[in-house]
């Protein structure tokens, strides 16, 4: 995944050290930018600093291929689209929520991968096949990517629940293989999802975890909750961004 990757130059600075001699090429609000990109882990030090004394060129900020370690996890129905109580078998009768494309659309320029769990016993019962599965995230995708959000991955459990699959969520099974194949520091992660289901998977894997109650729940009653509670409980994905957004900007002192 792209992610922001500051462009260095070969220029040398005579008698300052790197630090002082990038800061004040770049000034000081550019230069503090670049730090905190260091502390969360998505650029190098020593690309920074390192090497040579090099220039640090705040006008060239490009992108390039820059490992993402977090993501934010989101259940599907409730979460990106409406909880009628029915499966989703066909691509039309998909019915995305609002403001969701745009939700998704700053987690991605806040360099988060974005990635969907979904419980879909509906192919285990035979009522769909994965390609109707396939047709109808599809559609979901191109709704996102209309009002300017990118989705990097889907997973989802196909089993019924009596069959104790590991993947079917409270179990984290697709949370961990999202973790591995795309190299997810789950602890720096967020599940939002509408049910203690969702909530149950992201603490089970130490990610940090948001309610939402524009599906499946429609009013928080704690009891209803496995120890811990969620962290925080939403009206909406909007809302649950914003939380998200506002997390991250002061663990990052911004």
């Amino acid at each position: 995944m792209h992610g922001v990757y500051f462009t260095l130059s070969q220029r040398t600075f005579v008698g300052m050290g790197a630090k002082e001699s990038l800061e004040s090429s770049v000034g000081s609000a550019l230069f503090s930018k670049a730090q905190r990109y260091v502390r969360k882990k998505m650029v190098d030090r020593k690309s920074l600093y390192g090497g040579k004394i090099q220039e640090f060129i705040g006008c060239a900020v490009e992108e390039r291929n820059v490992v993402i370690k977090r993501a934010v996890f989101l259940d599907r129905d409730g979460v990106l689209s409406v909880e009628g109580g029915d499966y989703v078998t066909r691509p039309e009768l998909l019915r995305v929520l609002p403001r969701v494309g745009e939700a998704i659309g700053r987690l991605n320029r806040a360099d988060f991968r974005v990635i969907i769990v979904t419980n879909q016993s509906a192919v285990g019962r035979g009522l769909m096949t994965v390609g109707d599965l396939e047709e109808v995230h599809a559609r979901l995708r191109a709704e996102i990517a209309s009002e300017g959000g990118r989705i990097d991955a889907v997973y989802f459990c196909p089993h019924r629940p009596e069959e104790g699959c590991s993947c079917r969520k409270p179990a984290p099974g697709m949370l961990l293989r999202a973790a591995e194949e795309y190299d997810i520091e789950l602890p720096r992660s967020y599940m939002v999802g509408d049910s203690p289901k969702d909530i149950a998977a992201g603490a089970a894997v130490g990610s940090r975890t948001v309610l939402v109650l524009s599906g499946h729940t429609r009013a928080y009653e704690p009891s209803r909750f496995a120890a811990p509670q969620p962290e925080c409980v939403c009206a909406d994905l909007w809302n649950a961004v914003e939380w998200i957004l506002s997390v991250e900007a002061a663990d990052s002192g911004s």
